[in-house]
């Protein structure tokens, strides 16, 4: 299964108030966000799909070419398991740390949270190409726990191949792989908004880290 979009202002699959829903084996290419579920995204899950594209969200949004989002506090985005999928824009990020951190177009990330609930899962994936990798919020102390994040293979990223922003509350990270990225893993901003919680780093490999 292919689904194909030009580059423009809009995904290639967008999907609004559904739980309980599985992508198997898609090839996802291009448009502005390759997917995103904006709201109710309880119990999503996505394996084995290739995402390729989505290099661009707005201006200076900082969103993803894969957004999961819930709607508020009250509605997030729970158990969200994204499993052996290719996220790639299809080569290395290539623009200067100095002139994307500006609130440009093309400060996205592969994967991008907000709203998130409990329970995810990332494992086994590999992120390319993006200037963040993965950035993952939460909203307050009742929501974001326990995710896993393992076995994730994170390559040619300009910024933060991890950011863990607010809220990050027992959060186990372990076994991955960064590459060629500036910062391997940001908890800048989780300690300093709201009290979220231990988050477990261990066992992850970082190489080759890239200058500003």
């Amino acid at each position: 299964n292919t689904i194909r979009l030009g580059v423009g202002k809009s995904s290639a699959i967008s999907i609004p108030n559904n739980d309980n829903l599985q992508l198997d084996g898609f090839t996802f290419r291009s448009s502005t966000y390759t997917f995103i579920c904006t709201s109710d995204c309880d119990n999503l899950t996505l394996s084995n799909n290739t995402f390729l594209g989505g290099q661009s969200a707005g201006s200076g949004d900082g969103t993803g070419t894969i957004r999961i989002q819930g709607s508020s506090d009250s509605n997030r985005a729970e158990n969200l398991k994204f499993l052996n999928n290719n996220v790639s824009r299809g080569y290395p990020y290539t623009w200067y740390w100095s002139q994307t951190k500006v609130g440009t177009s093309t400060e996205v990330a592969a994967l991008y949270t907000d709203h998130m609930g409990s329970g995810m899962q990332i494992t086994s994936n590999s992120f390319n190409g993006y200037f963040n990798g993965l950035v993952l919020y939460s909203n307050n102390t009742n929501s974001g726990k326990n995710a896993i994040i393992t076995y994730n293979n994170i390559s040619y990223i300009g910024d933060d191949c991890l950011e863990l922003e607010s809220y990050a509350n027992g959060y186990n990270i372990s076994y991955n792989r960064q590459n060629y990225c500036y910062v391997a893993i940001s908890t800048s901003a989780a300690p300093s908004i709201g009290n979220g919680g231990t988050t477990y780093l261990h066992n992850n490999i970082v190489m080759n880290n890239l200058q500003v």
